[in-house]
């Protein structure tokens, strides 16, 4: 139950410490009041059993799971009516990647701003990738390598797909006037240009081994961002 709340909504987080708290305290004492005088802790108890804990999931790490989720819908799945609200909402004028936190957007779009930089880790497109802001190319998003003067440079704006920097198949980018947009150059001159006419782009997520598939995995993203512990050899006998 809580976790199909929290794939659709962003509860506060002192709603998975009380729920974290609660489990703790039945598997000590029986008891949901208190988790008093426990020897183990519960972010111990909730790692696998290979890295001496009991396979328990610990909510407060999966919540981040969800809102992870919640962001490779809005790419993902464009024929979504809660997807179509948002872009006729709240990504009218900015995209995700320029938008910034606001006291006027829901809970759910709150969530999702502060973790861009562990989205754009997992998150990988072409045509529709954002020419500043997402990960497309070997030296990351391009607005920390040129600044905010890059589109201003590049003729290219923030909110500029990738496709945009291209025309008939090819790259279309103005002569290099920096060492950064000569270093860009380089790069562009290995990569094949994005083509409309290949048909709709797919969005793909970083999987568990490192691979970028065109589907959302809970449990290896959960794997992907959890801090790891050393493994034990005994865990096949608990």
């Amino acid at each position: 139950m809580v976790n199909f709340w929290s794939s659709v909504f962003a509860l506060p987080k002192r709603f998975y410490e009380k729920v974290d708290s609660l489990c703790c305290a039945f598997l000590w004492k029986n008891r949901a009041s208190s988790a008093t005088g426990t020897r183990v802790s519960w972010a111990d108890i909730c790692k696998p059993k290979k890295e001496w804990g009991l396979g328990l999931r610990k909510l407060e790490e999966f919540e981040r799971v969800f809102t992870l989720k919640r962001v490779w819908n809005l790419f993902s799945e464009p024929g979504s009516l809660w997807v179509a609200w948002l872009h006729l909402n709240v990504f009218y004028r900015r995209s995700y990647w320029s938008i910034t936190d606001s006291q006027r957007l829901s809970p759910s779009v709150r969530s999702m701003i502060p973790i861009k930089d562990i989205v754009a880790e997992f998150l990988r497109c072409s045509k529709s990738a954002n020419f500043w802001y997402d990960y497309w190319t070997d030296i990351g998003p391009l607005i920390e390598v040129f600044g905010y003067r890059g589109p201003r440079e590049l003729l290219i704006s923030l909110e500029a797909a990738v496709v945009k920097a291209t025309e008939n198949g090819e790259w279309t980018l103005p002569p290099a006037r920096s060492d950064e947009a000569e270093t860009l150059q380089i790069v562009l001159s290995t990569m094949t240009p994005p083509d409309q006419s290949k048909g709709v782009d797919t969005f793909l997520w970083r999987n568990g081994e490192g691979h970028y598939v065109p589907k959302f995995s809970i449990k290896e993203t959960w794997h992907s961002i959890r801090d790891i512990a050393p493994t034990v050899q005994w865990d096949s006998m608990v």
